[in-house]
């Protein structure tokens, strides 16, 4: 990994514990060179956390209410951008439940580490039915089992539906 990232930020990993190694402090990534274009700084956005309208403060309606009592900005391209931004901020990830985002972002931290380790993360999204399995003989080698892999593909697959990129799984084969 020290090959792949430097001494310094190397030094400053923090590893989980499994049968995959998976770095745990990712956001250290965010200075790597691997991570220096927008499509690869987003590899590193984690959508695991609650959202606004998930009522850990208060309930979600309440919010919302809030939300529609602001003032209707004038329409334009710009305030259309912003609305995207904030519906796939705090709308989108309800498609599934907190705990599962937690699993398939602990899962996407292990996918990043063996790219990083092999020096592929260009290759993880849009991902190729290549890097699919060279990514699945690794965590054979590691003794994954059947269900391990299973999660870590869908993963997979949900970090291609966020980027809107077709998943290697989706395709026949």
């Amino acid at each position: 990994m020290v090959r792949n990232l430097g001494g310094e930020l190397g030094g400053q990993i923090v590893w989980g514990r499994g049968k995959v190694p998976t770095i745990q402090n990712i956001e250290i990534l965010a200075k790597a060179h691997q991570f220096e274009s927008p499509l690869s700084a987003s590899l590193l956005t984690d959508y695991s956390a609650h959202t606004i309208l998930e009522g850990k403060t208060r309930p979600w309606h309440q919010v919302l209410d809030d939300i529609i009592a602001e003032p209707t900005p004038v329409p334009s391209k710009s305030v259309f951008q912003v609305m995207a931004r904030a519906f796939e901020t705090s709308v989108a990830p309800l498609a599934r439940q907190a705990s599962t985002r937690g699993q398939q972002w602990q899962n996407w931290k292990a996918v990043i580490t063996v790219a990083l380790a092999f020096d592929v993360v260009d290759r993880l999204v849009p991902m190729t039915r290549e890097t699919l399995s060279a990514l699945s003989w690794q965590l054979i080698l590691l003794r994954c089992s059947a269900s391990h892999m299973e999660k870590v593909w869908a993963a997979i697959a949900h970090r291609h539906g966020l980027a809107r990129a077709t998943s290697p799984l989706s395709k026949a084969g």
